[in-house]
């Protein structure tokens, strides 16, 4: 156990220190303005990630886990559900983005 414990902690940390050295990456080659626009999409794409999946994956382990028979429609409605829920989140948000008239390097 405290083997598992270990390696769980040590890629915690891994991905930790990689997302960090990204950051700043990122950061030097974009500049402020790049940067910023980057760190805003990256917000929106975390709130739809949310919005989008709705607690989809546990509902499945536990209606799975209770009916293993309908494994097939599960899947399926899960399949229409995931991909194509973003992909109408992809024509409508740059719809809104266009409606507001946003422009923060103006």
């Amino acid at each position: 156990m405290l083997f598992n414990t270990a390696a769980l902690a040590s890629a915690s940390l891994w991905r930790i220190v990689i997302s960090f050295v990204l950051q700043v990456l990122i950061a030097r080659q974009l500049g402020v303005a790049g940067l910023g626009q980057y760190t805003i999409a990256l917000a929106y794409l975390n709130v739809s990630q949310v919005v989008v999946e709705l607690g989809l994956p546990t509902l499945l382990v536990r209606e799975l886990a209770q009916q293993p028979a309908q494994r097939l429609s599960y899947f399926q409605a899960s399949w229409y559900f995931l991909f194509g829920l973003p992909r109408l989140l992809f024509i409508v948000t740059p719809a809104l983005y266009l409606s507001f008239d946003f422009h923060p390097l103006d």
